[in-house]
């Protein structure tokens, strides 16, 4: 469904490679994923940095949507470990 959702939005989808990895979201019963992309595409570009970006996901009975957080740099808390965490 997430990929399906990704294609839907970005009309130059067909010159995009995706690269996707799910996670389970730190709270709730939702997902985080990391989307790497090999071409950005103007769809991408126009996303606000250091903002949060949604796209309503269409096709479905529920008001759901994708929430794109431009505030990866490169570390972030994918879950919530139930463990110590020790992090080099």
């Amino acid at each position: 469904m997430l990929l399906a959702a990704l294609e839907n939005i970005d009309p130059y989808r067909e010159s995009v490679k995706l690269q996707l990895s799910l996670y389970p979201a730190c709270c709730g019963a939702n997902q985080t994923a990391i989307l790497n992309l090999d071409v950005c595409t103007e769809y991408y570009k126009q996303l606000k940095l250091r903002d949060f970006n949604y796209a309503p996901i269409t096709n479905t009975t529920d008001s759901e949507h994708l929430v794109f957080d431009c505030h990866f740099y490169g570390l972030t808390p994918l879950n919530s470990p139930g463990d110590k965490v020790v992090a080099e």
